[in-house]
């Protein structure tokens, strides 16, 4: 089991966590997501440039 799972059912304990209500962390997701799919598939987490890519596809 993750953190998230852990805690998605704790509204207080999801705040304290992340600053965030679930409500709006479920919104900002698809976001976020879409975001760092398009970072990865051309830099590292440490920004440096992928010297493959792959391709990632995002699900709809």
């Amino acid at each position: 089991m993750n953190k998230y799972d852990e805690i998605k059912d704790d509204p207080g304990k999801f705040q304290k966590l992340t600053g965030w209500t679930t409500e709006e962390f479920l919104a900002l997701l698809p976001i976020w997501t879409t975001h760092f799919l398009a970072f990865v598939s051309t830099k590292t987490l440490d920004g440096q440039e992928r010297k493959k890519t792959a391709l990632y596809h995002l699900q709809k």
